[in-house]
């Protein structure tokens, strides 16, 4: 008995569509599956990155009060002497970045002082997730 080596053999590579289907339905149903997951935790992220920032930003309202003797009239007195402030009274800028942290949505932080009558002398917060303008249950509070 004697072998053909020279026949050639026309086998087709490849996948066929009915393959193809199947693995896109179960790309689609795992990024269903896992999709979810991963956004809820990018925005907890955000929130608690967001809530940090918040409570640097106190602290440094706060050690500003204790050094000058009353609280600054914008977060950027944080970084910069104001002209109405003692040089004496000034011990450098109270924050070790050279620009007033933003949310995590890239927002400027709410800041503005309160009545002496009010619960704190100051408030201080991020919009939150929806920007300037949001509801007051969306803020993430510095006091929180």
């Amino acid at each position: 008995m004697e072998v053909n080596l020279n026949r050639k053999t026309h086998l087709k590579s490849g996948f066929t569509f009915i393959e193809i289907i199947i693995a896109v339905a179960i790309i689609g149903i795992l990024a269903l599956i896992v999709g979810p997951s991963v956004l809820r935790y990018r925005t907890e992220a955000s929130i608690n990155a967001t809530t940090t920032n918040a409570k640097v930003l106190k602290r440094a309202v706060d050690s500003y009060f204790l050094a000058v003797g009353k609280y600054p009239s914008k977060l950027d007195d944080l970084l910069k002497k104001p002209a109405d402030v003692p040089l004496k009274k000034w011990v450098a800028p109270f924050l070790e970045t050279t620009e007033i942290p933003m949310d995590s949505w890239g927002n400027p932080f709410a800041y503005k002082l309160n009545a002496k009558s009010d619960n704190h002398p100051y408030d201080l917060y991020s919009w939150g997730p929806t920007g300037p303008g949001s509801a007051p249950e969306d803020w993430i509070d510095a006091w929180a």
